[in-house]
């Protein structure tokens, strides 16, 4: 009897084990993978992955990280091969989606977190959604421009003193310079002659993460970039600091959509909702973005959205003259 109940412990056992391994073998295979391709920067991106994961255990967020212009030749390489992998879509440029959209790219989804957001920031029919706010501005090296010749002008980085001191992206490389040199470009202040001008300086070129870099370690003293590039690397002690130029800085709603296509609509539709929630978008302020959420507190001494000057923005010209934007700026800067 003594070994009958042995036996009978050791069956038990074996059998509470078995039926924990199948448990936790369904609860891996319940998770649903959705793919993410985005500019949004690697080490941002990151702690946003994390963060999504934590409020959303069963599903898994894949990340394909590049510059805009890669990110959209991805996209368009996997669907003239008829395999589109990605779930959804971010990166910077409304003018972007209104052509994802007519070429029938996009899930229309209206999240019942877009209450909350101005309507101003996402399309009516829920396309695509400006999850974070992002602004060009004039960045600079607090080491070596100081006093009087602190810029307040997107002219000053015109000035002779500065020459092979000062840089840019490129709109073929980043949606948010694209943006910043169709805003210029539109704009009679300014126009393609800033351009011509601002290329007389010999300025390096390099995506927005790497002229901010450039700019705090000296190499260069000034240059078009992103805030809140700006914002982590002055917390983290580097010697760089930004303007809000007089002309204006050139505002740029960095939109989320999800593709048509996607095989994991539901969790693709969780993702955009995460997005634009207040959860969602506390988190994007931690990495340094302007919230598009009134109920959600900007980074420390960023001013209120309706206290920043912006130049203005016609996103339907930029789609319309997309191609001829690039080729403009690229024929100015050829050297």
């Amino acid at each position: 009897i003594l070994l009958g109940g042995r036996k009978m412990k050791k069956f038990y056992t074996l059998l509470l084990i078995i039926i924990l391994i199948l448990g936790l073998s369904s609860s891996v295979l319940a998770k649903e993978k959705i793919t993410l391709y985005t500019s949004v920067p690697q080490s941002i991106i990151d702690n946003i992955k994390k963060d999504f994961e934590q409020k959303n255990p069963d599903i898994d967020l894949e990340i394909y990280r590049s510059g805009t212009s890669k990110v959209l030749a991805k996209l368009y390489a996997e669907k003239e091969s008829n395999n589109i992998v990605v779930d959804v879509i971010w990166v910077a440029d409304f003018s972007i989606y209104e052509n994802l959209k007519a070429e029938n790219l996009l899930y229309p989804y209206l999240s019942p977190e877009a209450v909350n957001v101005p309507k101003i920031y996402y399309e009516p029919e829920g396309y695509y959604y400006g999850a974070r706010l992002i602004n060009m501005v004039l960045g600079y090296n607090t080491k070596f421009i100081k006093g009087d010749d602190i810029p307040d002008s997107w002219k000053d980085l015109l000035d002779p003193r500065f020459i092979n001191k000062v840089g840019s992206s490129t709109p073929e490389r980043s949606g948010a310079f694209f943006v910043t040199a169709g805003a210029f470009a539109s704009n009679p202040d300014l126009g393609w002659d800033y351009f011509v001008e601002f290329a007389k300086q010999n300025p390096t070129q390099d995506s927005n993460t790497g002229i901010a870099k450039k700019i705090a370690s000296g190499e260069l003293l000034m240059g078009f970039v992103l805030d809140y590039k700006i914002r982590d690397m002055k917390e983290k002690g580097s010697p760089i600091d930004f303007v809000w130029p007089v002309e204006g800085a050139v505002m740029v709603p960095s939109p989320i959509g999800i593709i048509a296509s996607t095989k994991n609509l539901e969790s693709a539709k969780r993702f955009v909702d995460y997005s634009i929630s207040k959860d969602g978008q506390q988190e994007f302020t931690r990495n340094g973005f302007i919230p598009i959420r009134k109920d959600v507190s900007p980074p420390a001494g960023t001013p209120d959205l309706g206290d920043i000057k912006l130049m203005k923005t016609d996103w339907q010209w930029l789609r319309d003259n997309y191609s001829e934007i690039i080729q403009k700026f690229n024929e100015i800067f050829v050297k």
